[in-house]
């Protein structure tokens, strides 16, 4: 039987707004850290926060802890967001 592994989740976030080299700095770091998987933005913390923390986690389920773990995330600032509680946040924060 196959023992569940614990969710990676990013040791790093990188928070910017538009136009401020968001993209630039995803490409950079490609291949240097494990980045979210298939996408370049799993906008968790703007709109899909209500999938829930296995949601965000399953996009980094192919880190294998040989590098570390990134998401960089481009964020209007004048834009409500969530800080999750895994970020100091409080658990009833929505966007």
């Amino acid at each position: 039987m196959a023992r569940a592994q614990p969710a990676r989740l990013p040791e790093i976030i990188g928070v910017g707004p538009p136009r401020t080299g968001t993209t630039w700095l995803h490409n950079v770091l490609d291949g240097h850290v494990d980045l979210p998987h298939g996408v370049k933005e799993t906008l968790y913390f703007t709109t899909f926060y209500h999938k829930g923390f296995d949601w965000y986690a399953h996009h980094f389920r192919h880190a294998t802890g040989e590098r570390k773990i990134a998401e960089i995330v481009c964020i209007r600032f004048t834009r409500r967001c969530v800080i999750p509680p895994m970020l100091g946040g409080e658990p009833s924060n929505k966007p």
